[in-house]
């Protein structure tokens, strides 16, 4: 009953497609109602609707052969369920049908079990020659290599976000900073920076009433780097800049610059492979640190040739 160009489209219309009619399929044969009810009941797809064992089935086409049916004899569909949700249809489906029969004009000469099948299905032309054993196979393989794919697929994308992982967190060099980040008053807290990138802070909050704000920054060198130090002015404020190493050996310390005005220094040379910078106010005995100032100074430090 089911026709497609490949093997394929007619299983998948055995799966979900409806059963047709057999008015559609064979128009010029007087199939009787009462069997085309018959097979729909038996290839219904909710179990539920089906008979319920094969002493019913067998009794059902009993009472067809023995009362005898007609092509324009009416439908016997399924009784509807009842509100409880049990089903109501007889336990005998030849009652159901008796009750049709008994009001049904039998015109077509009565159906017997020896001449049953021969009008029925007689005359019906043979199909299509049956679906080949390898499209099958074909069909099968597909499905096996398409699920192969898929997990291969699946693990490829699994591995290529762990590479990407492993490269963001542990290989990918972050960004140079621009900005201060504070805390980044104790060398433990110091804000990294890179030869040659600018980097902005602000003197803020006082530490203690007598001690003034100070941004610690450490850069990353090789012992023996030539470099020099810039930093720009704060309106109000006189800095001082200061270079000393993990072991608080002093490098460097710069004060030329008055109020206001910035601070540079050349030809420093690097003794260890880090070197801390501190950026702060020069203290003046008697005067209170500045505080929380809204201009940002500029910290740049520049390789020079040895």
């Amino acid at each position: 009953a089911y026709t497609g160009t490949t093997a394929v489209q007619v299983l998948e219309k055995h799966l979900s497609a409806d059963l047709p009619a057999f008015a559609n399929v064979a128009p010029e044969l007087p199939i009787p109602m009462e069997v085309e009810t018959l097979v729909r009941t038996l290839m219904a797809r909710e179990p539920r609707d089906r008979p319920k064992d094969a002493r019913a089935v067998a009794q059902w086409i009993h009472s067809l052969l023995q009362r005898g049916v007609s092509a324009d004899a009416p439908a016997v569909m399924a009784v509807p369920a009842s509100a409880g949700g049990q089903s109501t249809r007889p336990e005998r489906p030849d009652a159901a049908l008796a009750a049709t029969f008994s009001t049904s004009s039998v015109d077509a000469p009565p159906l017997t079990q020896s001449n049953a099948t021969e009008k029925v299905f007689g005359d019906i032309e043979p199909g299509p020659p049956p679906m080949l054993r390898r499209e099958f196979e074909q069909y099968e393989r597909g499905l096996i290599w398409r699920r192969r794919l898929l997990g291969v697929g699946a693990a490829l994308l699994v591995l290529g976000g762990m590479a990407s992982a492993v490269w963001y967190f542990g290989l990918r060099v972050p960004p140079a900073l621009t900005a201060e980040v504070e805390p980044n008053d104790d060398p433990r807290e110091a804000t990294p920076i890179e030869p040659g990138v600018a980097i902005s802070g602000v003197i803020g909050h006082r530490a203690r009433r007598e001690r003034g704000d100070r941004d610690i920054y450490v850069l990353q060198t090789t012992p023996g780097a030539v470099f020099s130090v810039q930093v720009s002015g704060v309106p109000g404020i006189d800095l001082l800049v200061e270079g000393y190493t993990a072991a608080s050996a002093d490098v460097f310390k710069v004060n030329q610059g008055g109020v206001g005005e910035g601070e540079s220094l050349v030809d420093i040379k690097a003794p260890e492979d880090r070197v801390f910078i501190v950026v702060r106010e020069r203290s003046v005995e008697g005067q209170t640190p500045s505080e929380n100032s809204t201009d940002a100074y500029q910290l740049l430090t520049t390789p020079q040739a040895p």
